[in-house]
């Protein structure tokens, strides 16, 4: 009994996080010991990530008890104390597993003593669902994590009120963070468009004779039984065509290309971002069926119209007193035999003087263009 209960708190530590060695207002920084600073945006299952020493293996079974300090996704604004020295994120974890990160894969970044070190803003997992901006988006695409220097906006939150008492350190940035990116306006919203991002690796682009990036649709199936050579491209199926017609033939003509940029030089991918209609969408319009005057009249009851159901048409009443020798039913009945259950009725009314022609106004939705 006791061997298991063992085992089963041992499962319960591991899957945890280590003591996330948070750092607030009411705290004291120990000797040797810097502020990691950053704001943390997270997606898919990640519930935080873990921090470890260079040099310390996240990897196995017992990893994640080897870190050095955790960051929860929620709430965005992180502190946490370090030792001074070098560091990399080596786990994220959610709430119910741990997954290791390789050093060679991870974001690296350095502590130092008695300073708030801002190691860059991090992002994890994905897909992200909060909206990002272009900027940000087509550098966190297809990362599992990214740090990415938004020092400005990172001031900005310093000076806020509930910031101040991190005022009396020496705020620095980390010298192995990249330079600033901007964070660049918001696409407008659109509930009818959504926002699309690709990744084109090599050897599925490459730049045209005047120098802009042409891509291809698809490579050229390897032969039955073959194996990729490495380091020898596959060559393209096809012509080569530019990064707009590639976006219009994926996401249909109401695509729009809004960037391209090749992001880790000619040998690395090439990133796009667009807007396109979400497939499916409708537009509702309103539209009319007309009835001829002398096959409708105004009875009683309402509007009657006069309908052959052979024909599916409307026929002429046969005298004055509006006596019908097909069958007489309603304008809105009259819609629905005519165009279906797909359109709405709306309303009815005579057009013209007395005798004059029905105009039955009724909607519909017709796929958007």
């Amino acid at each position: 009994m006791k061997r298991i209960a063992w085992i089963a708190a041992l499962a319960a530590c591991v899957a945890a996080p280590a003591s996330s060695g948070s750092f607030d207002a009411k705290d004291t920084l120990n000797p040797g010991e810097g502020i990691l600073l950053t704001n943390m945006t997270c997606g898919g299952p990640v519930g935080g990530v873990q921090v470890f020493a260079e040099g310390t293996s996240s990897a196995g079974f017992f990893g994640p008890l080897k870190a050095d300090g955790s960051l929860h996704c929620a709430g965005g604004f992180r502190t946490i104390r370090l030792k001074s020295g070098r560091y990399y994120v080596g786990q994220l974890y959610s709430a119910t597993d741990n997954s290791p990160v390789p050093p060679d894969k991870s974001p690296h970044f350095s502590i130092e003593a008695g300073k708030l070190n801002y190691v860059g803003d991090l992002y994890a997992g994905g897909p992200i669902s909060e909206p990002l901006d272009d900027e940000t988006q087509m550098r966190v695409m297809g990362r599992v994590l990214t740090l990415l220097n938004h020092e400005p906006q990172m001031r900005e939150r310093l000076a806020k009120p509930e910031h101040a008492w991190l005022a009396g350190y020496e705020f620095v940035t980390d010298k192995s963070l990249g330079p600033i990116v901007p964070i660049g306006a918001m696409p407008s919203p659109n509930s009818r468009q959504m926002q699309v991002t690709m990744q084109i690796g090599k050897p599925r682009w490459k730049r045209g004779e005047d120098g802009q990036p042409i891509v291809c649709r698809r490579l050229l199936p390897l032969p039955e039984g073959a194996t990729p050579v490495p380091g020898e491209p596959r060559p393209c199926d096809g012509e080569f065509i530019t990064p707009a017609q590639l976006v219009a033939e994926e996401y249909g003509a109401s695509a729009t290309l809004r960037r391209v940029e090749v992001l880790d030089g000619d040998d690395g991918a090439l990133t796009l971002a667009a807007t396109a209609t979400p497939p499916g969408l409708k537009n509702t319009e309103r539209r009319q069926l007309e009835v001829p005057a002398g096959q409708w009249w105004d009875g009683r009851q309402g509007k009657v119209v006069c309908y052959d159901s052979a024909t599916t048409g409307t026929v002429n009443i046969t005298d004055v007193s509006g006596t019908c020798p097909k069958k007489a039913i309603s304008p809105r009945e009259y819609l629905r035999r005519k165009l279906g259950k797909e359109v709405r009725f709306v309303s009815s009314a005579r057009v013209g003087p007395d005798g004059g022609l029905l105009r039955i106004d009724y909607d519909i939705d017709v796929p958007v263009q």
